[in-house]
């Protein structure tokens, strides 16, 4: 998989976090997170077998959201289980790294991947092997893609790889480091081509042997008033061809609002 995540908190009161998934086939459908009147996600894929569980990107009605990305996919725990546990039992950005280091605490093995946690006063960056864990948190922007910035792995995932993934990192980093950023420039990014490694893809790649095809695009907005107010943008296929779906979402959900969002989602 090549996915490009981030997290920008735009002011004092909102955040934006993003990721455009990719993948190495064009058919796939999400499947969704609809089970709770507390959170909203979007189902993860293990790419050791293929099987769909757990949470790739999603939110609650703390104003919490995660996103993950693939750095190594091995016959350990799926990390999208561990995301999934992130939105459905975090308040903060402090509890979401406290149930990680857990984890890690009772020896519990997860396959290779990076997290961004986001609220609108806080982010995180959580890199995981399955003997190791790193946190890295900001109050302005983070960016992960498929490598690991913090922890020293870069020999295990090969430089191929590697090297599409830190022009997708660096790329996306300069562009949120820009000041007066809102929510048309994640766009833009999202819909980008740089020729070296592009951010939305076509079955084009500069990795050997591989192409990749963004399969569905996603950009959830939370604004804090009294209660969060939360607008989750999504495309199915590359988000250059088409505008975003826009699906509000007021928790708690009730089942008639869970109807509403599986029946507009695109699949």
């Amino acid at each position: 998989m090549g996915c490009t995540t981030g997290a920008k908190i735009l002011n004092y009161d909102k955040v934006v976090i993003f990721k455009n998934k990719d993948f190495q086939v064009e058919s796939h459908s999400d499947g969704l997170l609809l089970e709770h009147s507390h959170a909203f996600g979007v189902r993860g894929v293990n790419l050791h077998n293929l099987e769909m569980g757990g949470v790739s990107i999603g939110v609650n009605q703390y104003g919490l959201a995660a996103v993950n990305s693939n750095i190594l996919s091995t016959t350990d725990t799926p990390y999208d289980l561990l995301t999934e546990r992130i939105i459905l039992e975090s308040k903060t950005i402090a509890d979401a790294i406290e149930i990680c280091e857990n984890e890690f605490q009772k020896s519990m093995k997860y396959q290779w991947c990076n997290m961004v946690i986001a609220s609108p006063e806080e982010l995180a960056a959580i890199e995981l092997t399955s003997s190791d864990l790193s946190v890295d948190r900001s109050q302005d922007h983070l960016v992960r893609t498929n490598h690991h910035i913090l922890l020293n792995t870069n020999e295990v995932i090969g430089n191929s790889k590697l090297n599409d993934s830190r022009i997708r990192y660096n790329y996306t980093k300069d562009l949120l480091k820009a000041a007066l950023l809102n929510e048309n420039d994640i766009i833009s990014l999202l819909k980008s081509h740089n020729p070296e490694a592009p951010i939305c893809r076509h079955g084009q790649s500069t990795m050997k042997n591989s192409s990749f095809t963004t399969v569905y695009s996603y950009i959830v907005t939370i604004q804090v008033d009294n209660l969060p107010n939360v607008v989750f943008d999504v495309i199915k296929g590359p988000p250059c061809k088409q505008n975003y779906t826009k699906l509000e979402i007021s928790f708690p959900l009730s089942a008639k609002e869970r109807k509403h969002l599986q029946l507009n989602y695109p699949v």
